[in-house]
């Protein structure tokens, strides 16, 4: 996911929770995803803890620079394990995602801290996923989760990318509950290239569902309005928007939870 300066959350932690404390990780592996994104496969050395949705905090140290660190969100789904995934986009200037990619190789270390946020799915009831670019990381761990669990009929997915060559996950995203759009080339003869619209998304939404929604501001923002325009009630819309700096924001329509990392 892109760089995000994220913020702590309140929540139920003590001095001895462990999701406070900085981790070394062990990264097991490198996968390419996109010309300008690569997946991270890191063993924390205790179970992560992690919930379908959460992200984690970074920290590396550029050569000649100071400790840095930035929020990812977590691709794989819990299974109890110490082993997380994190699929980090390069941005432009980005200081950790560029050390990432060119610094940090099987076998290498880095520090981790989390899981946090409340972003999250249990995979138990009915789910709409909408995400936009990078924003598809948390949603696959939902979508991950529905599969690895026999749940796939509770979940839809529309993941939106510019163009074929910019979409997360590929090979994955195929089955009946996964649709796919590109907004500048077309990937196919079933849809032209455009922005995510309502019939995207009308024939998707489940009874019952929560949607979640992941991108950047503007992708976020959008999608959550088509969303209410369906009539999907406002407190079953979760929002959450990224930024590569902290100045990302979506302001939620009444009613609206919103997770803004920022």
């Amino acid at each position: 996911m892109a760089d995000l300066a994220g913020t702590a959350r309140p929540g139920s932690t003590s001095p001895t929770d462990p999701t406070r404390e900085w981790v070394p990780a062990r990264v097991l592996a490198t996968r390419r995803e996109t010309a300008r994104a690569t997946t991270f496969r890191l063993d924390l050395g205790r179970p992560s803890g992690h919930r379908a949705g959460q992200h984690v905090k970074v920290r590396v140290t550029p050569p000649g620079g100071s400790p840095t660190s930035r929020s990812y969100s977590i691709a794989s789904a819990p299974d109890g394990g110490s082993v997380i995934e994190l699929t980090v986009e390069r941005l432009d200037g980005g200081v950790v995602s560029g050390h990432l990619h060119d610094r940090v190789h099987p076998g290498a270390t880095v520090s981790v801290r989390g899981p946090k946020g409340t972003f999250t799915w249990g995979g138990t009831t009915p789910a709409l996923l909408v995400g936009g670019g990078s924003g598809l990381v948390p949603l696959m761990a939902m979508l991950r989760l529905a599969r690895r669990t026999g749940q796939s009929g509770l979940v839809r997915l529309v993941a939106s990318a510019r163009a074929p060559g910019d979409l997360f996950y590929r090979d994955e995203l195929v089955g009946p509950e996964v649709s796919v759009i590109h907004t500048r080339a077309a990937g196919s003869l079933v849809r032209q290239a455009g922005r995510l619209t309502v019939d995207d998304l009308a024939p998707l939404f489940l009874p019952g569902a929560t949607a979640f929604v992941c991108g950047s501001k503007g992708f976020a923002g959008a999608a959550r309005d088509l969303l209410l325009g369906l009539g999907v009630p406002a407190e079953r819309i979760r929002v959450e928007a990224f930024g590569p700096t902290a100045t990302a924001e979506v302001a939620p329509a009444p009613g609206t939870p919103a997770t803004v990392l920022g």
